[in-house]
């Protein structure tokens, strides 16, 4: 069931809102990027994603896809690229999020993909560092 959680980053300055499934899914990644920033997101569609403060307070570093981080404190809020059928999708750092619960996101499935080779339609070899 598609609910609706709030975020910010560590300074506050951004703040989001993203609705979304969190029982359809969550991932992470072995690309380097998920893997130093120990990376845990969700997909969100495009339009049930708002920023709803901190716009300029974020900067973006592109890695395929943005990396959008803020400013001030360096979190990572969120990232946005095409997804594997080339539409933009958005995707969440779900510990940004201050209003989920962590024993919702405990029960959370996830999903590991194979980044560092450029494979995400398959599971890494190695997970339990993610």
């Amino acid at each position: 069931m598609k609910k609706t959680y709030h975020g910010s980053c560590e300074c506050e300055k951004v703040r989001i809102e993203a609705t979304f499934d969190l029982a359809a899914g969550t991932f992470k990644c072995n690309c380097r990027m998920c893997t130093k920033s120990r990376f845990w997101g969700a997909v969100v569609d495009p339009s049930e994603f708002k920023i709803l403060s901190g716009e300029d307070d974020l900067s973006v570093y592109w890695n395929r896809p943005e990396h959008h981080f803020c400013k001030t404190c360096g979190t990572k809020v969120f990232g946005r690229g095409p997804g594997p059928d080339g539409k933009v999708m958005v995707v969440v750092s779900l510990p940004v999020l201050d209003d989920l619960d962590p024993r919702e996101l405990s029960q959370a499935p996830v999903m590991y993909f194979d980044g560092r080779h450029d494979r995400f339609d398959r599971q890494a070899e190695f997970t339990a560092h993610l």
